[in-house]
């Protein structure tokens, strides 16, 4: 089986701030734009999609008109990250979506980001994702 691996689409737009009001707005934009492109690339083949959502899936929290719209444009995709992660006991906010549903999660590993003053500015960690 042959893989293409293409960086298609631009990620202005793909997070936003609270409370920001103009960064949400992009951010509705940018998953209103992505809809379209996912749906056309799904009729084309296989796809993966890997994105730093800022979201649970399913819906946990934040702007639900946002998470609606990424719901949105995620259909007809699997998300492979959409359950509870072993390791962290937590569900991600960055996921793996793909379109042939083969995809999970078998490692995770926990990654502090530190200012320069020991303080923690981001709690993020790796997920290794593998084919069943």
């Amino acid at each position: 089986m042959q893989h293409d691996l293409v960086d298609r689409y631009p990620t202005h737009g793909a997070s936003y701030s609270a409370g920001n009001a103009l960064s949400l707005r992009q951010h509705e934009e940018y998953l209103r734009a992505l809809k379209p492109l996912l749906e056309q690339w799904r009729n084309e083949g296989s796809v993966i999609v890997v994105g730093d959502d800022n979201r649970r899936i399913p819906y946990a929290w934040g702007p639900k008109r946002t998470y609606d719209l990424l719901e949105s444009a995620l259909d007809g995709y699997g998300v492979a990250t959409s359950a509870m992660l072993s390791g962290v006991n937590e569900k991600s906010i960055d996921h793996v979506a793909e379109t042939l549903n083969i995809l999970t999660p078998v490692a995770v590993q926990p990654r502090r980001l530190m200012d320069g003053e020991d303080q923690t500015i981001s709690a993020p960690w790796r997920t290794f994702i593998r084919p069943d």
